[in-house]
């Protein structure tokens, strides 16, 4: 939830949203249904989702962005890109980039790399980064847990909360 309310912080609640998804992934598909969630509650904004292969999730990106972009010219409203993670979002970048445009925002989620120099270089707007490292050390803490407990052990969910990254907030958390 923390990306699409912090999209919506960001962007507003009047526009149109492309929703870069992929439903056969589980963490896409919660990102997905989180989406619809909130999204559903705004009115004012219209979304088109499409859905990205894999492999092909960045030229997908692209090539639905491109087509977008066609339907959304320029001065057509306030204009976002929401990817579910990062590798459609950077397909998106560079359909933006392609055809001239600077009047689109672009969120995702992930942070790997390319993503955070976008950030920094001001073409996407704001990414949640996961933490892997905190993610990998709570997950082998759960699996030495489930062996020491046997039967015992009760299935839990772990949340491992990520960072928002944003132009203003980049430098020091790249300092970190």
């Amino acid at each position: 939830y923390d990306s699409i309310n912090n999209m919506l912080d960001d962007f507003g609640t009047e526009g149109k949203v492309l929703a870069l998804t992929y439903h056969t992934g589980i963490l896409c598909l919660y990102r997905g249904v989180a989406f619809d969630e909130v999204i559903s509650k705004e009115p004012g904004i219209t979304v088109t989702h499409n859905e990205v292969a894999i492999p092909g999730q960045v030229d997908d990106g692209n090539a639905f962005t491109a087509a977008w972009l066609a339907a959304n010219p320029e001065g057509s409203g306030p204009l976002a890109i929401w990817g579910a993670w990062d590798e459609p979002a950077m397909g998106a970048l560079a359909a933006i980039a392609q055809a001239g445009r600077t009047d689109v925002k672009v969120y995702s989620i992930n942070g790997a790399p390319n993503a955070l120099q976008a950030v920094k270089d001001g073409t996407m707007q704001q990414i949640i980064w996961q933490d892997g490292y905190t993610e990998g050390q709570e997950l082998f803490t759960a699996a030495a847990e489930s062996i020491e407990a046997g039967d015992s052990w009760e299935q839990k969910t772990i949340d491992v909360p990520g960072v928002l990254v944003t132009s203003e907030t980049i430098d020091d958390f790249l300092a970190e």
